[in-house]
């Protein structure tokens, strides 16, 4: 859980960025995000910001999560490449598959499981839910699904 300081440091965070100014990390993001607890759909983004087929970064407080749009479905993962980091908002995406930009270990957006090597632990996917046309992500911690051949 976090503390009432910890809130107020990600509202802090998100205040400084405006919808559709440019990240740290150098993506365009969502600021919409609200501090809540693991266990809450947070509002991230409307659903016409999103493109089918597309993607968008999102934060909610000081995490990242891309935001993905396939299929007239939407689906969520951890921005993070298990492989080394790197970030997966900015990669290609392709049918349900993102290839990390960096080294181009695949990923599974509906369930983040990992595809081919590098990378070889899946990354978290979240839940989200779309109402009255926003978008909600609830964060979800699962165990990583790892790389089969």
């Amino acid at each position: 859980m976090r503390s009432a300081e910890g809130c107020a440091n990600m509202t802090n965070v998100l205040t400084t960025l405006r919808r559709g100014e440019t990240s740290p990390r150098g993506s365009v993001v969502s600021t919409y995000g609200e501090c809540a607890n693991m266990n809450e759909f947070v509002r991230v983004c409307q659903a016409s910001d999103v493109p089918d087929p597309g993607k968008r970064l999102v934060e909610v407080g000081e995490r990242y999560v891309v935001l993905f749009h396939v299929g007239g479905q939407f689906y969520a993962l951890d921005d993070v490449c298990t492989h080394d980091g790197g970030p997966l908002g900015e990669g290609f995406l392709e049918g349900f598959t993102i290839a990390c930009p960096r080294h181009g270990a695949k990923f599974d957006i509906r369930d983040g499981r990992v595809l081919c090597m590098p990378a070889v632990s899946g990354t978290n996917s979240h839940e989200v839910k779309v109402e009255d046309g926003e978008v909600f992500v609830k964060f979800v911690d699962r165990p990583k699904k790892n790389y089969v051949m």
